[in-house]
């Protein structure tokens, strides 16, 4: 699979940058493998977690022969596990967690996304969400529930509430795993922390990315610096032609 990658990652108003991207150079091509992670806020040195995860994620995924639904989750064991040892040696360090997206390409039309939290995924094609990501978080459940709708879900003070991370914690994080098929040329991945959607509505980021990736990423990032009280990161993916 052949693709070009534009990569924003920025602290917004906070002094910490707590979000952490995979590959870390900007833009690129044949990257093997895209993770985006954000750490816990109000945890304890979510930047160290976000960081450690994405690089061990981003590095054991890049070396493997073979992936597939089964080495997803036996990577985010290993990469939890070394959390775990960190927060042993580092007791300073304890209680810290992180989401993590991720899309790993497995063929020239098909590639597995993975994710624990509220970081999210969108596949776009001509203008349209082809598939989305479902946020671990309080107010999907309410959503799924019934109890307020998705316009409802963005002013929400439990917002930022989520239901699962991957942490130094005993209980092992469930991820989700979710196969993307018939990619084509031309088709967008967006892998962002929440912090983008803070400063750019989900209508605002297919319009964008029916044009220029490189554009949109640049637009994107000034709505995000005006708008955003978060750190915001991104990955976007424009599949190209060709092997």
């Amino acid at each position: 699979m052949r693709v070009s990658h534009f990569i924003l990652s920025h602290p917004g108003r906070r002094k910490v940058n707590e979000d952490y991207v995979f590959p870390e150079h900007v833009n690129g091509h044949l990257a093997q493998t895209y993770v985006v992670c954000d750490g816990v806020g109000g945890g304890n040195r979510g930047d160290i977690a976000s960081a450690m995860i994405c690089r061990s994620l981003g590095h054991q995924l890049s070396l493997a022969d073979h992936i597939d639904e089964e080495a997803i989750e036996e990577a985010l064991n290993e990469a939890e596990t070394e959390l775990r040892n960190h927060s042993t040696e580092f007791p300073e360090s304890r209680g810290m967690a992180t989401t993590v997206v991720g899309f790993h390409p497995t063929s020239e039309a098909e590639g597995l996304v993975y994710w624990v939290g509220d970081s999210r995924l969108y596949h776009l094609r001509d203008g349209e969400i082809l598939f989305r990501t479902k946020d671990h978080s309080l107010v999907q459940m309410m959503i799924d529930n019934g109890e307020i709708t998705e316009e409802q879900a963005e002013k929400n003070s439990a917002r930022n509430v989520i239901l699962q991370a991957i942490s130094d914690s005993k209980r092992q994080a469930t991820p989700e795993i979710h196969r993307l098929t018939d990619i084509q040329s031309g088709d967008r991945i967006l892998l962002m922390t929440d912090g983008i959607l803070e400063g750019c509505s989900e209508n605002q980021l297919v319009e964008l990315f029916k044009g220029d990736s490189k554009k949109a990423t640049s637009e994107i990032r000034s709505l995000c610096e005006e708008k955003s009280s978060d750190n915001f990161s991104m990955i976007a993916i424009e599949i190209e032609e060709g092997k």
